[in-house]
Protein backbone atom coordinates (compact mmCIF):
# COMPACT_ATOMS: atom_id res chain seq x y z
CA UNK A 1 0.00 0.00 0.00
CA UNK A 2 1.18 3.28 -1.28
CA UNK A 3 2.25 5.60 2.14
CA UNK A 4 0.00 8.43 2.55
CA UNK A 5 1.91 11.58 1.88
CA UNK A 6 0.76 14.42 3.56
CA UNK A 7 2.23 18.06 2.48
CA UNK A 8 0.78 20.07 4.64
CA UNK A 9 0.69 21.10 8.40
CA UNK A 10 -3.02 22.04 8.01
CA UNK A 11 -5.88 20.35 6.56
CA UNK A 12 -8.15 22.77 5.88
CA UNK A 13 -11.99 22.00 5.73
CA UNK A 14 -11.80 22.85 1.94
CA UNK A 15 -9.44 19.76 1.15
CA UNK A 16 -12.29 17.76 1.15
CA UNK A 17 -14.48 19.27 -1.50
CA UNK A 18 -13.42 18.27 -4.95
CA UNK A 19 -12.59 15.48 -7.39
CA UNK A 20 -10.55 16.59 -10.92
CA UNK A 21 -12.99 15.77 -13.68
CA UNK A 22 -15.83 17.94 -11.91
CA UNK A 23 -16.08 21.56 -12.44
CA UNK A 24 -16.02 23.31 -8.66
CA UNK A 25 -18.03 25.39 -8.18
CA UNK A 26 -18.90 27.85 -4.67
CA UNK A 27 -21.01 30.75 -6.31
CA UNK A 28 -24.17 29.47 -4.24
CA UNK A 29 -22.10 30.11 -1.09
CA UNK A 30 -19.71 32.82 -2.33
CA UNK A 31 -19.39 36.33 -0.51
CA UNK A 32 -20.25 38.31 2.63
CA UNK A 33 -23.46 37.58 4.55
CA UNK A 34 -24.37 41.04 4.36
CA UNK A 35 -28.24 40.79 5.21
CA UNK A 36 -28.64 38.45 8.37
CA UNK A 37 -32.23 38.37 8.59
CA UNK A 38 -32.89 37.65 4.44
CA UNK A 39 -30.89 34.97 4.76
CA UNK A 40 -31.84 32.76 8.05
CA UNK A 41 -32.68 30.08 5.97
CA UNK A 42 -29.07 30.34 3.74
CA UNK A 43 -27.53 30.34 6.99
CA UNK A 44 -29.00 27.52 9.06
CA UNK A 45 -28.04 25.37 5.81
CA UNK A 46 -24.26 27.11 6.01
CA UNK A 47 -23.85 25.53 9.54
CA UNK A 48 -25.80 21.94 8.67
CA UNK A 49 -23.45 21.84 5.91
CA UNK A 50 -20.35 22.79 7.96
CA UNK A 51 -21.11 20.48 10.70
CA UNK A 52 -20.93 17.44 8.36
CA UNK A 53 -17.50 18.99 6.91
CA UNK A 54 -16.31 18.78 10.00
CA UNK A 55 -17.24 15.32 10.62
CA UNK A 56 -15.65 14.47 7.30
CA UNK A 57 -12.60 15.91 8.23
CA UNK A 58 -12.05 13.64 11.67
CA UNK A 59 -12.99 10.71 9.18
CA UNK A 60 -10.21 12.68 6.69
CA UNK A 61 -7.43 12.70 10.01
CA UNK A 62 -8.33 8.74 10.76
CA UNK A 63 -8.00 7.73 7.44
CA UNK A 64 -5.16 9.68 7.17
CA UNK A 65 -3.74 8.05 10.01
CA UNK A 66 -4.47 4.68 9.59
CA UNK A 67 -3.31 4.97 5.83
CA UNK A 68 -6.90 4.37 4.58
CA UNK A 69 -7.60 4.52 0.84
CA UNK A 70 -9.82 6.24 -1.83
CA UNK A 71 -12.14 3.72 -3.47
CA UNK A 72 -14.71 6.37 -5.39
CA UNK A 73 -15.71 9.60 -5.49
CA UNK A 74 -19.04 10.26 -6.73
CA UNK A 75 -20.51 14.29 -6.80
CA UNK A 76 -24.18 15.38 -5.29
CA UNK A 77 -26.35 16.49 -7.41
CA UNK A 78 -29.31 17.98 -5.08
CA UNK A 79 -29.01 20.96 -3.04
CA UNK A 80 -25.78 23.16 -3.34
CA UNK A 81 -23.20 20.33 -4.46
CA UNK A 82 -20.34 18.23 -3.16
CA UNK A 83 -19.36 15.36 -3.00
CA UNK A 84 -19.69 11.56 -1.64
CA UNK A 85 -15.76 10.27 -0.65
CA UNK A 86 -16.19 6.30 -0.19
CA UNK A 87 -12.40 5.26 1.88
CA UNK A 88 -11.66 1.60 1.40
CA UNK A 89 -11.82 1.25 5.48
CA UNK A 90 -14.20 4.30 6.53
CA UNK A 91 -16.24 4.00 4.71
CA UNK A 92 -18.38 7.10 2.86
CA UNK A 93 -18.50 10.35 4.21
CA UNK A 94 -20.35 13.21 3.04
CA UNK A 95 -18.67 16.66 1.52
CA UNK A 96 -19.77 19.89 0.85
CA UNK A 97 -18.53 22.48 -1.72
CA UNK A 98 -16.85 25.42 -0.39
CA UNK A 99 -17.44 25.89 3.46
CA UNK A 100 -14.22 27.50 5.10
CA UNK A 101 -14.62 28.05 8.34
CA UNK A 102 -11.91 28.61 11.28
CA UNK A 103 -12.04 25.61 12.39
CA UNK A 104 -9.54 23.09 10.76
CA UNK A 105 -6.95 20.32 12.28
CA UNK A 106 -3.63 20.23 12.72
CA UNK A 107 -0.75 17.67 13.53
CA UNK A 108 1.77 17.85 16.34
CA UNK A 109 5.15 16.17 16.63
CA UNK A 110 4.15 13.40 18.58
CA UNK A 111 1.88 12.39 15.61
CA UNK A 112 -1.33 13.05 16.97
CA UNK A 113 -4.34 15.43 15.21
CA UNK A 114 -5.58 18.49 17.27
CA UNK A 115 -8.46 20.62 16.56
CA UNK A 116 -7.64 24.14 16.07
CA UNK A 117 -9.84 27.65 15.34
CA UNK A 118 -7.98 30.32 13.23
CA UNK A 119 -4.37 27.98 13.38
CA UNK A 120 -4.75 27.93 16.94
CA UNK A 121 -5.51 24.69 18.95
CA UNK A 122 -9.11 24.52 20.18
CA UNK A 123 -7.92 24.06 24.45
CA UNK A 124 -10.52 22.58 27.11
CA UNK A 125 -9.34 22.79 30.50
CA UNK A 126 -6.33 23.92 29.20
CA UNK A 127 -5.96 20.58 27.06
CA UNK A 128 -5.38 20.48 23.11
CA UNK A 129 -8.59 18.11 21.81
CA UNK A 130 -7.59 15.60 19.48
CA UNK A 131 -9.47 15.24 16.18
CA UNK A 132 -10.81 11.60 16.30
CA UNK A 133 -13.68 10.19 17.05
CA UNK A 134 -13.43 9.07 20.45
CA UNK A 135 -13.30 12.50 21.76
CA UNK A 136 -15.42 13.99 19.33
CA UNK A 137 -15.99 16.66 16.44
CA UNK A 138 -16.62 20.29 17.41
CA UNK A 139 -20.33 21.17 16.89
CA UNK A 140 -21.09 24.68 14.80
CA UNK A 141 -23.81 27.01 15.28
CA UNK A 142 -25.22 30.83 14.91
CA UNK A 143 -25.63 32.77 17.86
CA UNK A 144 -29.08 34.61 17.14
CA UNK A 145 -28.35 37.35 19.74
CA UNK A 146 -24.63 38.31 19.05
CA UNK A 147 -24.86 37.20 15.44
CA UNK A 148 -21.58 35.10 15.71
CA UNK A 149 -20.42 31.45 14.34
CA UNK A 150 -19.57 29.75 17.78
CA UNK A 151 -18.10 25.70 18.65
CA UNK A 152 -18.83 23.42 21.44
CA UNK A 153 -16.70 20.30 22.11
CA UNK A 154 -19.30 19.50 24.86
CA UNK A 155 -22.08 18.62 22.97
CA UNK A 156 -23.60 21.59 23.42
CA UNK A 157 -23.15 22.68 27.13
CA UNK A 158 -20.63 25.48 26.62
CA UNK A 159 -20.33 27.60 23.23
CA UNK A 160 -17.18 29.79 22.28
CA UNK A 161 -17.31 32.29 19.35
CA UNK A 162 -15.42 32.17 16.40
CA UNK A 163 -16.50 34.23 13.33
CA UNK A 164 -18.91 37.00 12.33
CA UNK A 165 -21.52 35.82 10.63
CA UNK A 166 -21.83 38.88 8.40
CA UNK A 167 -17.95 38.76 7.60
CA UNK A 168 -16.55 34.91 7.46
CA UNK A 169 -15.91 34.27 3.92
CA UNK A 170 -15.97 31.10 2.25
CA UNK A 171 -13.11 29.60 0.85
CA UNK A 172 -12.09 27.39 -2.52
CA UNK A 173 -9.68 24.61 -3.53
CA UNK A 174 -7.31 26.49 -5.89
CA UNK A 175 -6.09 23.28 -7.64
CA UNK A 176 -6.93 19.52 -8.02
CA UNK A 177 -5.07 16.82 -9.92
CA UNK A 178 -6.01 13.29 -10.41
CA UNK A 179 -3.55 11.20 -11.25
CA UNK A 180 -3.32 7.37 -12.08
CA UNK A 181 -2.58 6.29 -8.82
CA UNK A 182 -3.98 9.28 -5.88
CA UNK A 183 -5.85 12.55 -5.81
CA UNK A 184 -3.70 16.00 -4.96
CA UNK A 185 -5.53 18.68 -3.34
CA UNK A 186 -4.09 22.16 -3.85
CA UNK A 187 -5.38 24.43 -0.77
CA UNK A 188 -6.07 28.37 -1.18
CA UNK A 189 -2.39 28.78 0.86
CA UNK A 190 -0.84 26.49 -1.48
CA UNK A 191 -0.42 23.60 0.85
CA UNK A 192 -1.19 20.14 -0.98
CA UNK A 193 -2.90 16.65 0.52
CA UNK A 194 -2.20 13.26 -1.66
CA UNK A 195 -4.60 10.93 -1.14
CA UNK A 196 -3.99 7.43 -2.89
CA UNK A 197 -6.74 5.61 -4.89
CA UNK A 198 -7.49 2.26 -4.58
CA UNK A 199 -6.59 0.98 -8.18
CA UNK A 200 -9.29 -1.02 -10.41
CA UNK A 201 -8.42 -4.03 -12.32
CA UNK A 202 -6.37 -2.78 -15.79
CA UNK A 203 -3.73 -3.34 -18.61
CA UNK A 204 -1.95 -0.60 -18.93
CA UNK A 205 0.53 -0.72 -22.38
CA UNK A 206 3.04 1.77 -23.22
CA UNK A 207 1.48 2.98 -26.96
CA UNK A 208 -1.86 1.32 -27.86
CA UNK A 209 -1.11 2.37 -32.13
CA UNK A 210 2.36 1.63 -33.55
CA UNK A 211 3.39 1.25 -37.26
CA UNK A 212 5.27 -1.43 -38.20
CA UNK A 213 7.15 -2.99 -41.61
CA UNK A 214 5.73 -5.63 -43.55
CA UNK A 215 7.18 -8.55 -42.20
CA UNK A 216 8.65 -6.89 -39.13
CA UNK A 217 8.51 -7.55 -35.52
CA UNK A 218 7.91 -4.84 -32.62
CA UNK A 219 7.41 -5.39 -28.96
CA UNK A 220 4.89 -3.51 -26.33
CA UNK A 221 5.33 -3.20 -22.86
CA UNK A 222 2.43 -3.95 -20.62
CA UNK A 223 1.62 -3.44 -17.39
CA UNK A 224 -0.74 -5.22 -14.95
CA UNK A 225 -2.69 -2.90 -12.45
CA UNK A 226 -4.22 -4.34 -9.34
CA UNK A 227 -4.10 -7.99 -10.83
CA UNK A 228 -3.35 -11.02 -8.98
CA UNK A 229 -0.94 -14.13 -9.10
CA UNK A 230 -3.60 -15.64 -11.15
CA UNK A 231 -3.96 -13.32 -13.56
CA UNK A 232 -3.88 -14.04 -17.12
CA UNK A 233 -3.16 -12.16 -20.26
CA UNK A 234 -3.89 -13.43 -23.90
CA UNK A 235 -3.85 -12.23 -27.25
CA UNK A 236 -5.94 -12.56 -30.31
CA UNK A 237 -4.46 -11.65 -33.83
CA UNK A 238 -6.23 -11.42 -37.11
CA UNK A 239 -5.48 -10.20 -40.50
CA UNK A 240 -2.19 -12.69 -40.96
CA UNK A 241 -0.79 -10.61 -38.14
CA UNK A 242 -0.04 -12.87 -34.84
CA UNK A 243 1.81 -12.21 -31.26
CA UNK A 244 2.88 -13.79 -27.91
CA UNK A 245 3.16 -12.75 -24.40
CA UNK A 246 6.77 -12.96 -22.52
CA UNK A 247 5.86 -11.32 -19.04
CA UNK A 248 4.25 -12.58 -15.63
CA UNK A 249 0.72 -11.25 -13.82
CA UNK A 250 2.16 -8.25 -13.37
CA UNK A 251 4.45 -6.99 -16.47
CA UNK A 252 5.84 -8.03 -19.29
CA UNK A 253 6.32 -7.26 -23.32
CA UNK A 254 3.35 -8.20 -26.05
CA UNK A 255 5.54 -9.42 -29.09
CA UNK A 256 4.28 -8.64 -32.88
CA UNK A 257 4.69 -10.33 -35.91
CA UNK A 258 3.62 -8.63 -39.01
CA UNK A 259 2.31 -9.99 -42.19
CA UNK A 260 3.55 -9.53 -45.66
CA UNK A 261 0.79 -7.09 -46.40
CA UNK A 262 -0.73 -4.55 -43.67
CA UNK A 263 -3.88 -4.43 -44.48
CA UNK A 264 -5.58 -0.48 -44.03
CA UNK A 265 -6.83 -1.30 -40.49
CA UNK A 266 -5.37 -4.06 -38.63
CA UNK A 267 -5.31 -4.46 -34.51
CA UNK A 268 -5.13 -7.08 -32.16
CA UNK A 269 -6.98 -7.77 -29.02
CA UNK A 270 -5.51 -8.52 -25.37
CA UNK A 271 -7.20 -9.44 -22.82
CA UNK A 272 -6.46 -10.17 -19.38
CA UNK A 273 -8.80 -12.14 -16.34
CA UNK A 274 -8.18 -12.03 -12.72
CA UNK A 275 -8.45 -14.72 -10.37
CA UNK A 276 -12.28 -13.66 -9.48
CA UNK A 277 -13.14 -13.59 -13.40
CA UNK A 278 -12.82 -9.82 -13.84
CA UNK A 279 -12.09 -8.79 -17.49
CA UNK A 280 -9.87 -5.92 -18.66
CA UNK A 281 -8.75 -5.20 -22.60
CA UNK A 282 -7.03 -3.01 -24.22
CA UNK A 283 -7.21 -3.06 -28.84
CA UNK A 284 -3.40 -2.23 -30.49
CA UNK A 285 -4.09 -1.03 -33.85
CA UNK A 286 -1.55 -0.80 -36.38
CA UNK A 287 -0.26 1.00 -39.44
CA UNK A 288 2.29 0.23 -42.15
CA UNK A 289 5.87 1.42 -41.44
CA UNK A 290 7.33 4.17 -43.65
CA UNK A 291 10.92 3.98 -44.42
CA UNK A 292 12.45 5.85 -47.00
CA UNK A 293 15.08 8.50 -47.69
CA UNK A 294 15.52 11.76 -49.91
CA UNK A 295 18.51 10.95 -51.36
CA UNK A 296 20.66 8.10 -51.58
CA UNK A 297 24.36 9.69 -52.30
CA UNK A 298 26.61 12.50 -50.92
CA UNK A 299 30.12 13.63 -51.63
CA UNK A 300 32.31 15.53 -49.71
CA UNK A 301 35.92 17.03 -50.35
CA UNK A 302 39.61 16.14 -48.90
CA UNK A 303 38.66 18.77 -46.36
CA UNK A 304 36.10 16.44 -45.09
CA UNK A 305 32.81 17.64 -43.42
CA UNK A 306 29.33 16.51 -42.01
CA UNK A 307 27.00 14.56 -44.24
CA UNK A 308 23.25 14.40 -43.64
CA UNK A 309 20.58 11.90 -44.68
CA UNK A 310 17.12 12.41 -43.87
CA UNK A 311 14.82 9.66 -43.52
CA UNK A 312 11.09 9.57 -43.52
CA UNK A 313 9.62 7.31 -41.27
CA UNK A 314 7.09 6.48 -38.55
CA UNK A 315 8.90 3.93 -36.85
CA UNK A 316 9.87 4.22 -33.54
CA UNK A 317 13.76 4.92 -32.91
CA UNK A 318 14.25 1.36 -31.54
CA UNK A 319 12.93 0.20 -34.41
CA UNK A 320 15.38 1.22 -37.05
CA UNK A 321 19.09 0.66 -36.95
CA UNK A 322 21.52 2.65 -38.75
CA UNK A 323 25.57 1.48 -39.30
CA UNK A 324 28.54 2.54 -41.18
CA UNK A 325 30.02 -0.19 -43.23
CA UNK A 326 32.91 -1.73 -41.76
CA UNK A 327 35.09 -0.60 -44.43
CA UNK A 328 34.77 2.94 -44.06
CA UNK A 329 34.24 3.09 -40.16
CA UNK A 330 37.95 4.41 -39.88
CA UNK A 331 36.81 8.10 -41.50
CA UNK A 332 33.30 8.19 -41.79
CA UNK A 333 31.28 8.69 -38.23
CA UNK A 334 27.91 9.55 -36.93
CA UNK A 335 28.19 12.74 -35.51
CA UNK A 336 24.49 13.43 -34.36
CA UNK A 337 21.08 11.92 -34.76
CA UNK A 338 17.61 13.13 -34.33
CA UNK A 339 14.64 11.28 -34.19
CA UNK A 340 11.05 11.76 -33.15
CA UNK A 341 7.37 10.53 -33.56
CA UNK A 342 5.51 9.72 -35.14
CA UNK A 343 5.37 10.80 -38.98
CA UNK A 344 8.53 12.56 -39.40
CA UNK A 345 11.70 13.37 -41.08
CA UNK A 346 14.29 11.83 -39.26
CA UNK A 347 18.19 14.06 -39.69
CA UNK A 348 21.20 11.84 -38.98
CA UNK A 349 24.10 13.43 -39.22
CA UNK A 350 27.82 12.18 -40.44
CA UNK A 351 31.00 13.46 -40.28
CA UNK A 352 33.73 12.58 -43.01
CA UNK A 353 37.72 12.76 -41.97
CA UNK A 354 40.08 14.72 -43.63
CA UNK A 355 41.57 13.00 -46.95
CA UNK A 356 44.84 13.24 -47.45
CA UNK A 357 44.72 10.30 -50.59
CA UNK A 358 45.67 10.67 -54.48
CA UNK A 359 41.80 9.21 -55.31
CA UNK A 360 38.11 9.17 -54.15
CA UNK A 361 37.27 6.88 -51.65
CA UNK A 362 33.39 5.71 -50.93
CA UNK A 363 31.91 4.46 -47.54
CA UNK A 364 28.21 3.17 -47.32
CA UNK A 365 25.85 3.90 -44.69
CA UNK A 366 23.14 0.63 -43.87
CA UNK A 367 19.40 1.74 -42.63
CA UNK A 368 17.27 -1.01 -42.01
CA UNK A 369 14.05 -1.67 -40.55
CA UNK A 370 12.61 -5.54 -40.19
CA UNK A 371 13.30 -7.24 -43.60
CA UNK A 372 13.39 -3.49 -45.43
CA UNK A 373 17.48 -2.23 -45.99
CA UNK A 374 18.49 1.17 -47.38
CA UNK A 375 21.57 2.03 -48.73
CA UNK A 376 23.29 5.62 -48.68
CA UNK A 377 27.05 5.99 -50.09
CA UNK A 378 29.20 8.59 -49.28
CA UNK A 379 31.77 9.32 -51.93
CA UNK A 380 35.09 11.69 -50.54
CA UNK A 381 36.96 13.42 -53.43
CA UNK A 382 41.10 13.88 -53.28
CA UNK A 383 40.63 16.95 -54.36
CA UNK A 384 38.79 20.12 -52.17
CA UNK A 385 35.26 20.51 -52.55
CA UNK A 386 33.93 24.46 -52.31
CA UNK A 387 31.51 25.02 -49.84
CA UNK A 388 27.41 25.35 -51.13
CA UNK A 389 25.09 27.87 -50.17
CA UNK A 390 21.14 29.34 -49.25
CA UNK A 391 19.34 32.70 -50.02
CA UNK A 392 19.18 35.35 -48.21
CA UNK A 393 15.37 36.53 -48.49
CA UNK A 394 15.68 38.62 -45.48
CA UNK A 395 17.95 41.05 -46.46
CA UNK A 396 15.75 41.94 -49.68
CA UNK A 397 15.82 46.09 -49.88
CA UNK A 398 12.13 45.84 -49.10
CA UNK A 399 11.73 43.19 -46.66
CA UNK A 400 9.55 43.55 -44.03
CA UNK A 401 8.97 40.31 -41.12
CA UNK A 402 5.14 41.48 -41.41
CA UNK A 403 4.40 42.69 -44.82
CA UNK A 404 3.36 41.08 -47.70
CA UNK A 405 3.84 43.06 -51.23
CA UNK A 406 4.97 43.42 -54.70
CA UNK A 407 8.43 44.62 -55.68
CA UNK A 408 9.50 46.51 -58.48
CA UNK A 409 11.72 44.51 -61.09
CA UNK A 410 15.32 43.82 -60.29
CA UNK A 411 15.15 43.97 -56.39
CA UNK A 412 17.40 42.46 -54.77
CA UNK A 413 18.83 40.53 -52.21
CA UNK A 414 22.78 41.37 -50.00
CA UNK A 415 24.07 38.19 -51.90
CA UNK A 416 22.58 39.40 -55.62
CA UNK A 417 19.57 36.72 -55.99
CA UNK A 418 17.01 38.88 -57.67
CA UNK A 419 13.23 39.10 -59.23
CA UNK A 420 11.78 40.41 -62.49
CA UNK A 421 7.93 39.69 -63.45
CA UNK A 422 4.79 39.71 -60.79
CA UNK A 423 7.10 38.61 -57.45
CA UNK A 424 5.44 39.71 -54.14
CA UNK A 425 8.06 39.44 -51.02
CA UNK A 426 6.93 37.85 -47.85
CA UNK A 427 7.65 38.00 -44.44
CA UNK A 428 7.75 35.29 -42.06
CA UNK A 429 5.10 37.41 -40.05
CA UNK A 430 2.56 37.85 -42.57
CA UNK A 431 -0.84 36.67 -42.29
CA UNK A 432 -2.58 34.58 -44.57
CA UNK A 433 -3.64 30.79 -45.04
CA UNK A 434 0.22 29.53 -45.82
CA UNK A 435 2.76 29.52 -43.44
CA UNK A 436 6.47 30.36 -43.98
CA UNK A 437 9.64 29.19 -42.36
CA UNK A 438 13.00 30.86 -42.10
CA UNK A 439 13.16 34.62 -42.95
CA UNK A 440 10.45 34.90 -45.67
CA UNK A 441 9.70 33.89 -49.06
CA UNK A 442 9.43 34.89 -52.89
CA UNK A 443 5.89 34.67 -54.17
CA UNK A 444 6.10 33.67 -58.12
CA UNK A 445 2.87 34.71 -59.87
CA UNK A 446 2.11 34.26 -63.78
CA UNK A 447 -0.77 36.57 -64.25
CA UNK A 448 -2.18 36.28 -67.79
CA UNK A 449 -4.30 39.65 -68.54
CA UNK A 450 -5.08 41.72 -72.07
CA UNK A 451 -2.41 44.16 -71.48
CA UNK A 452 0.42 42.89 -69.41
CA UNK A 453 0.89 39.39 -69.24
CA UNK A 454 3.93 39.15 -66.83
CA UNK A 455 5.96 35.77 -65.34
CA UNK A 456 7.29 35.83 -61.67
CA UNK A 457 10.68 35.06 -61.78
CA UNK A 458 13.54 34.42 -59.46
CA UNK A 459 17.36 34.61 -60.72
CA UNK A 460 20.70 33.50 -58.44
CA UNK A 461 24.03 35.50 -58.42
CA UNK A 462 26.34 34.20 -60.35
CA UNK A 463 27.58 30.87 -58.13
CA UNK A 464 31.20 29.91 -58.53
CA UNK A 465 31.44 26.84 -56.56
CA UNK A 466 29.78 24.98 -58.50
CA UNK A 467 26.78 22.98 -58.05
CA UNK A 468 26.31 19.35 -56.49
CA UNK A 469 22.81 19.21 -55.55
CA UNK A 470 20.08 21.63 -55.85
CA UNK A 471 17.12 22.01 -53.18
CA UNK A 472 14.46 24.26 -53.36
CA UNK A 473 11.59 24.70 -50.66
CA UNK A 474 7.95 25.33 -51.68
CA UNK A 475 4.72 25.67 -51.07
CA UNK A 476 1.30 27.09 -52.46
CA UNK A 477 1.01 30.90 -51.98
CA UNK A 478 -3.06 30.24 -51.75
CA UNK A 479 -4.56 32.83 -49.06
CA UNK A 480 -7.70 30.56 -48.68
CA UNK A 481 -9.14 26.72 -49.67
CA UNK A 482 -10.47 27.70 -52.78
CA UNK A 483 -7.02 29.24 -53.94
CA UNK A 484 -5.35 25.94 -53.60
CA UNK A 485 -5.22 24.71 -57.54
CA UNK A 486 -1.51 23.99 -57.41
CA UNK A 487 1.36 25.39 -59.00
CA UNK A 488 3.87 24.86 -61.42
CA UNK A 489 7.82 26.38 -61.37
CA UNK A 490 10.41 25.65 -64.44
CA UNK A 491 14.20 25.60 -62.34
CA UNK A 492 17.19 26.35 -65.18
CA UNK A 493 20.60 25.88 -64.03
CA UNK A 494 23.34 26.87 -66.69
CA UNK A 495 26.96 27.67 -67.02
CA UNK A 496 27.05 28.80 -70.58
CA UNK A 497 27.36 25.69 -71.99
CA UNK A 498 25.86 23.27 -69.90
CA UNK A 499 22.10 23.26 -68.79
CA UNK A 500 20.44 21.27 -66.28
CA UNK A 501 16.07 21.86 -66.67
CA UNK A 502 13.42 20.65 -64.74
CA UNK A 503 9.91 20.88 -63.22
CA UNK A 504 8.54 21.25 -59.92
CA UNK A 505 4.91 20.20 -59.81
CA UNK A 506 2.13 19.88 -57.27
CA UNK A 507 -1.73 19.50 -58.30
CA UNK A 508 -4.80 20.47 -56.22
CA UNK A 509 -5.00 17.39 -54.65
CA UNK A 510 -1.04 17.53 -53.15
CA UNK A 511 -1.53 21.37 -52.06
CA UNK A 512 -5.17 20.44 -50.92
CA UNK A 513 -4.11 18.09 -48.80
CA UNK A 514 -0.77 19.45 -47.28
CA UNK A 515 -2.49 22.94 -47.61
CA UNK A 516 0.34 24.23 -45.34
CA UNK A 517 3.18 22.23 -46.07
CA UNK A 518 6.72 23.20 -47.43
CA UNK A 519 7.50 20.90 -49.45
CA UNK A 520 11.42 19.50 -50.78
CA UNK A 521 12.68 19.41 -53.95
CA UNK A 522 16.14 18.08 -53.98
CA UNK A 523 17.88 17.67 -57.72
CA UNK A 524 21.44 15.87 -58.76
CA UNK A 525 22.92 18.54 -60.93
CA UNK A 526 26.95 18.11 -60.82
CA UNK A 527 27.71 20.80 -62.32
CA UNK A 528 30.98 23.03 -62.25
CA UNK A 529 31.63 26.59 -63.66
CA UNK A 530 30.05 29.80 -63.24
CA UNK A 531 26.43 28.66 -62.77
CA UNK A 532 23.20 30.84 -62.68
CA UNK A 533 19.99 29.44 -61.25
CA UNK A 534 16.52 30.70 -62.42
CA UNK A 535 12.91 29.91 -60.98
CA UNK A 536 10.15 30.91 -63.36
CA UNK A 537 6.61 29.94 -62.44
CA UNK A 538 4.28 28.67 -65.52
CA UNK A 539 1.19 27.97 -63.69
CA UNK A 540 -1.19 30.56 -66.10
CA UNK A 541 -4.46 32.08 -64.59
CA UNK A 542 -6.73 34.77 -65.42
CA UNK A 543 -5.27 38.14 -63.60
CA UNK A 544 -8.52 39.17 -61.29
CA UNK A 545 -8.81 39.82 -57.65
CA UNK A 546 -10.62 36.86 -56.24
CA UNK A 547 -8.31 34.79 -58.02
CA UNK A 548 -4.68 36.01 -57.38
CA UNK A 549 -3.19 33.72 -55.96
CA UNK A 550 -4.51 30.85 -57.65
CA UNK A 551 -1.21 29.11 -59.43
CA UNK A 552 1.12 31.18 -57.32
CA UNK A 553 4.26 29.25 -55.43
CA UNK A 554 5.86 30.18 -52.92
CA UNK A 555 9.86 29.76 -52.86
CA UNK A 556 10.92 29.69 -48.60
CA UNK A 557 14.23 29.22 -49.50
CA UNK A 558 17.37 27.21 -51.74
CA UNK A 559 20.19 25.36 -51.09
CA UNK A 560 23.20 24.22 -52.76
CA UNK A 561 26.52 21.81 -52.21
CA UNK A 562 29.73 22.36 -53.90
CA UNK A 563 30.87 20.58 -56.68
CA UNK A 564 33.77 19.75 -58.51
CA UNK A 565 34.66 17.25 -61.40
CA UNK A 566 35.87 14.07 -60.68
Amino acid sequence: MKTLKLTTAILGLASLLFIGCEQYDDSALSGRVDDLEGRVTELETLVAQLNTNIASLQTLVEAVEGQDRITSVTPMTEGDGGFIVTFEKAGPITVYNGHDSSISAKQEADGIWYWTIDGEFILVDGQKVPATAEYGAPQMRINSETKQFEFSTDNGVTWTPCGDVATSGIGTIKDVKKGSDSVDFTLYDNSVISIPLVQTFAIDVEVTERAVMPNGYITINYTIISGDEDTRLKVFADDGFSASVSGDWQSGSINVFAPAEIPSEASILVVAINGKGEMTGKILDFEEGQFSIAKNTAMVGNQGGDVTIEVKTNLLEEEYSVMVDPAAVGWLSQKIETRSVPVRTDVLTFTAAPYEGDQPRTGKILLSAGSDMLEFTVTQLAVFLPEGGETDFGTFSEYSANVRSFVADGTKTASGWYVNGDCLIMGPETSGYWDNAGEGAVVLVNSVSSTAPRTGKLTSPTITSGIGTLTIYHQSAAVSNSQLIGYEVKVVVTNGTDTVEYMIEKTAEEVKENPRVIFTDTHEVSMTGDITVTLETTHKYENTTALYYKGAAAITGVEWSGYVAQ
